[in-house]
């Protein structure tokens, strides 16, 4: 036995794939990876259902199923609340159980989260935190506005269309580049059933401006001049196609007052002639409120840039950026969070520290399809998705390699990801399926968007998986009499496991359950629906509606991957095949000597021990170490006749 472990270093890797690591680190592809698995212990892990971000990076962390947490899929619904109206999973406002994190503050260790997903708003009291949203924009709290595409190209999704315009008499062109940031009421109460209109609503709220030059030399054109005035004088950077800017800073006049936000900028097309244009701008982060203490924020932008929480997801899925692009910024993401986590701990200390990079994720939902036979018979494109996964999984590997440069002899280290991925190969609309059946009804309001007919609706699906019946007495909008609620249920359960799917013949539905049955599941509580239903591995997405043993495709699996090493730990040994994600942190509280969470239902892996009576049997010589001080006290009290 080497010991107990006195630190921890937890990095999750969003959607990691056991298999797929497992051929990576064969391959030679992962050396930090390789060497943690060859110290450690490593395996699969079954994540809570449903397998996505916020319910399972939460569970990982209180060591509760979603039942208990009360995060019981990507988002929340309130009971009593209209159907239609859910909130963000990832607040920790909506967690009603204990963190390991503040499990340790109570006993005194020193706590550093690093853009640990659904850690926002902090509950840490004395620790650092930077940032903990979710990945995408309706959940990150702190974005001024998101990411932008500048353009004279018609024919990019919700690119903003510039025009250039002659500056001076020697060609020189100009265009506005205007930057609209989003509400920062909506962002903090982060209401997601409003329309996107709503979400972007301006009141009070003035945009920054910089201007894009363009100087004609020989005829034609080839540098892009950033400036904050029409005038090349006023230059906060030079590109040419293909190049990086520095950090330029924009000031907001918001109705909260002026904040200052940093926006780095890519020249991806400019013709000859100017007539083809475009200037990708990262999401702007302000310099300020994204971390804990707030003084953390600026110190860590002077030092090592920018901070890019969501590099370029936008981007890549709107047909903006290439994949290079999109690469370039899963670097540098998860650079800068390598050297800001070193200074961190460097400068302020640490017992505890969590980590979160969610760019495997990411290229799952881009690649996955392209990367298996069972969905792309091209060997060759196959290939270059491939390839692209790769290199996503190599960024993270050198991130790993730079936190294990801190981890000393008493150091756990943990690799763990919150589920896995799978290619798919059709989708499944419940919407559609509820309204063929009569169950559902839509029609359009007065905007001309689709809206739910209340009156005449008796079931609607929510969130991932599932399906709440419109129940008088309960839901605002309730039709269906207490007496017919069972009959509904039976009726939507009958017409779901009914349904085949007209692509591919097969029925999608691998289960579906009333709620009071979906306990097996960890789900539980008034934060589920009345029904729950999980789909046959390929269809869905690449993660979310499959059970978490589901396997598809030439390396696709829905289980969780994690490696722990450390003092304690068997080396080169497997996981059980049946783990759970919440037994990560009663079994990290259990080697640390914290305590457990509170609400944790996990249990500890004590098969992953060297020793798996040594905090037993140092309870044992702590307790003969005290007899023996205790007989030595009372035979010199003896001697020295003190009463």
């Amino acid at each position: 036995m080497r010991g107990l472990p006195a630190k921890l270093i937890l990095v999750g890797v969003d959607g990691a794939i056991p298999d797929l690591i497992i051929r990576l680190v064969e391959e030679g592809k992962l050396p930090n990876m390789a060497k943690l698995m060859k110290e450690g212990v490593y395996g699969e892990l079954l994540a809570p259902y449903p397998t996505v971000t916020p319910n399972n990076w939460t569970s990982l962390v209180t060591g509760a199923w979603a039942g208990t947490t009360g995060i019981t899929d990507y988002h929340v619904h309130h009971p009593g609340e209209p159907l239609d109206v859910i909130y963000s999973g990832f607040n920790t406002k909506e967690c009603v159980a204990e963190y390991l994190w503040d499990a340790a503050e109570r006993v005194g260790k020193k706590v550093i989260l690093m853009k640990y997903s659904a850690s926002w708003p902090p509950t840490i009291k004395k620790g650092i935190q930077v940032n903990g949203c979710g990945p995408n924009w309706t959940d990150e709290v702190h974005e001024i506005c998101g990411e932008n595409l500048f353009t004279t190209e018609r024919g990019y999704p919700l690119a903003t269309l510039i025009e250039f315009k002659p500056l001076d008499e020697r060609g020189t062109l100009v265009a506005k580049l205007t930057f609209t940031p989003r509400s920062r009421r909506i962002g903090r109460e982060r209401l997601l059933n409003l329309p996107v209109k709503s979400l972007l609503d301006q009141v009070g709220v003035k945009p920054a401006l910089l201007y894009a030059i363009l100087p004609q030399s020989k005829g034609v054109y080839e540098e892009l001049v950033i400036s904050r005035s029409p005038s090349p004088t006023d230059s906060l950077a030079k590109l040419h196609v293909g190049e990086w800017s520095n950090w330029v800073k924009l000031e907001f006049t918001t109705d909260e007052g002026v904040i200052e936000g940093l926006v780095r900028f890519k020249l991806l097309e400019l013709s000859k002639d100017a007539k083809s244009f475009r200037l990708y701008a990262t999401h702007v982060m302000p310099l300020r409120g994204w971390t804990y203490p707030e003084s953390i924020g600026p110190e860590l932008v002077e030092r090592f840039g920018g901070f890019v929480e969501r590099p370029g997801w936008d981007g890549r899925t709107r047909g903006w950026i290439d994949d290079e692009t999109f690469l370039e910024l899963v670097d540098y993401q998860n650079e800068w969070m390598a050297r800001a986590s070193k200074y961190l701990m460097e400068k302020y200390g640490w017992d505890l520290f969590f980590l979160q990079t969610h760019g495997p994720d990411y290229a799952h939902h881009l690649y996955i399809n392209g990367a298996d036979p069972l969905t792309n018979p091209d060997k060759e494109s196959r290939r270059y998705f491939m390839h692209m996964l790769e290199r996503v999984y190599e960024s993270v590997d050198r991130l790993i390699g730079e936190l294990m440069e801190v981890a000393d002899e008493k150091t756990l280290f943990v690799v763990v990801s919150d589920h896995g991925a799978t290619p798919h190969v059709a989708s499944v609309n419940v919407w559609r399926i509820l309204e063929e059946a009569g169950l559902l009804s839509l029609k359009r309001d007065e905007a001309g968007r689709w809206t739910i007919d209340w009156s005449r609706t008796k079931a609607v699906p929510q969130r991932n998986c599932y399906i709440y019946v419109n129940l008088k007495g309960r839901d605002p909008h309730g039709i269906v009499e207490p007496e017919e609620y069972d009959k509904i249920r039976d009726q939507v359960i009958d017409v779901l496991l009914d349904y085949r799917d007209p692509k591919t013949g097969k029925r999608p539905f691998y289960m579906v359950l009333k709620k009071e049955d979906a306990r097996i599941l960890g789900l539980y509580g008034d934060r589920i629906g009345d029904i729950v239903y999980v789909l046959r591995p390929g269809f869905g997405h690449a993660h979310g509606q499959q059970l978490p043993t589901a396997k598809f495709g030439d390396f696709g699996s829905m289980a969780s991957f994690i490696v722990i090493s450390g003092p304690g730990i068997r080396k080169g040994a497997k996981i059980k095949p049946t783990r759970w994600l919440i037994d990560v942190a009663p079994t990290v509280a259990y080697l640390l000597g914290i305590p457990v969470p509170k609400d944790s239902d996990g249990s500890i892996m004590y098969e992953i021990l060297e020793d798996p009576d040594a905090m037993l049997n140092e309870v044992h010589r702590l307790k003969e170490e005290v007899e023996r001080w205790k007989n030595a006290y009372e035979k010199m009290s003896e001697l020295i006749h003190i009463a």
